[in-house]
């Protein structure tokens, strides 16, 4: 009789603790998601290059992710910058939109523009790593300039694929050029929010 009485509660325990466990699966799994938005992070990540482009380096500097600003002093961020963008082939005639990674389990993003400089036949390639998601925003963490295969050498190891938006997005030092209407949208709601 005590037997069955104890196999009894084991049975019901063993019950509550999958329960609870299942609870908690689906309730970490839950809270963990990362929610994207792709114009967001452009907009962000142009709002940046604008700054650059105008030669506003502390204030680019300053809106950037901490991370960005604990590998240097702002004049060593002028420096680096100023040199790639305006010293290099003659200047920058535009920057293009190419695509866009979600860093996988993570609050980050990768962009990727194609710089074409005033000096004709001359690109890079523009890379920039957005820390945020969806709900928090995006504040650019790394900015990186080189060729494709240097910047981003693990896509094949991860099997992931570039993501492309429908429309073009052009920096010029004066100007933006948005074709895909929901980014225009955002970059109209942002240019509200900073008046």
């Amino acid at each position: 009789m005590k037997l069955k009485y104890i196999k009894s509660k084991t049975r019901k325990f063993f019950v509550f603790e999958i329960f609870f466990l299942a609870l908690f699966f689906h309730v970490s799994c839950v809270v963990s998601k990362i929610h994207h938005n792709h114009y967001i992070a452009i907009s962000s990540a142009n709002k940046t290059i604008c700054l650059l482009l105008k030669e506003e380096y502390e204030k680019a500097y300053l809106d950037a992710h901490p991370e960005l600003q604990k590998n240097g002093p702002c004049e060593l961020f002028k420096a680096a910058m100023d040199s790639s963008l305006f010293r290099f082939e003659g200047g920058v005639e535009k920057i293009e939109f190419d695509y866009f990674l979600p860093v996988l389990g993570q609050r980050a993003i990768e962009l990727f523009y194609q710089i074409t400089y005033n000096n004709p036949g001359k690109e890079l390639v523009l890379h920039l790593v957005l820390v945020g998601d969806s709900k928090e925003g995006y504040e650019v963490c790394l900015i990186d300039f080189g060729n494709e295969v240097k910047a981003r050498p693990n896509v094949k190891v991860i099997n992931q694929q570039k993501q492309e938006i429908e429309g073009e997005v052009i920096i010029k030092p004066d100007t933006i050029i948005v074709n895909p209407d929901v980014l225009r949208e955002f970059l109209e709601l942002q240019q509200e929010k900073d008046k």
